[in-house]
């Protein structure tokens, strides 16, 4: 999911309130600033977006969010929180000019370059906003395994390796940081320490099928047959319709 920086709640509400009840006495009667007004409009909009977003309610969201930007084209956040409304909403395309004028605006914001780089798909062109995000933020694990993931799909295994490592280091209960730094150095052929992340990973998530399933991959590269067909089975028992778990049993060896 992307992230959004989240409007104030009470903003929102005080905004409401003086749509609904005409503004304080102290604005009922001198002549409104249009300019102001439309600002006002904007935030407001742009808040209620957030909230439809954080409900999951995302086509609501971007008709909120395009309102926003279509007032005030020039604030970063309002772009920002549009591009990774449609990036969620997996209209990629649509999203990247807006997450793209967002870092324009505000090169400096981590959280900007984290979602641009996300908007464009792990992809080479995605590394050097990721890079910003994490020499902006170099503390933050999620931007460290945003980073490690752009380079992972570029096969890049050693690099995202250090990265991955670093998310870990910062947040050793994120099932995800484990078992992508798990994944990695399964791609390295380090078996021994992917298992045992793998494995810290399926304590942490035991119901998730790809915790399951990945460690029970992992124990077939080992040849520990009798383990991977058990992990095997509890991913399929999660994820009854997965064919590739379903693949995978009946590749073992018979009798294993």
């Amino acid at each position: 999911m992307n992230k959004l920086l989240t409007a104030s709640c009470c903003a929102l509400l005080a905004l409401c309130a003086m749509n609904a009840f005409g503004g304080s006495p102290a604005q009922q009667h001198p002549a409104p600033n249009a300019k102001q007004n439309v600002a006002d409009d904007a935030k407001l909009q742009d808040g209620m977006g957030v909230v439809l977003f954080q409900r999951r309610q995302l086509a609501l969201a971007e008709q909120s969010f395009r309102k926003a930007v279509l007032m005030q084209p020039g604030n970063a956040k309002y772009n920002e929180d549009l591009g990774a409304c449609l990036n969620d909403e997996g209209k990629h395309g649509d999203g990247l000019p807006f997450c793209k004028k967002a870092v324009q605006l505000e090169p400096g914001n981590a959280l900007y370059n984290d979602n641009l780089g996300n908007a464009q798909n792990q992809s080479k062109a995605a590394e050097p906003a990721l890079r910003k995000a994490v020499k902006l933020q170099p503390a933050n694990a999620q931007y460290n395994d945003d980073l490690g993931c752009c380079l992972f799909s570029l096969r890049q295994y050693a690099a995202a390796e250090q990265f991955y490592r670093k998310a870990v280091g910062m947040a050793s209960g994120n099932a995800m940081f484990n078992s992508n730094l798990a994944s990695c150095l399964a791609s390295e052929g380090k078996y021994v320490q992917a298992e045992h992340l793998f494995v810290k990973a399926v304590q942490i998530e035991p119901a998730n099928a790809e915790n399951n399933g990945n460690l029970a991959s992992c124990l077939y590269e080992e040849k520990k047959y009798a383990k991977a067909k058990a992990f095997f089975q509890k991913a399929l028992a999660i994820d009854p319709t997965n064919a590739a778990y379903q693949a995978a049993l009946k590749a073992l060896p018979a009798g294993k």
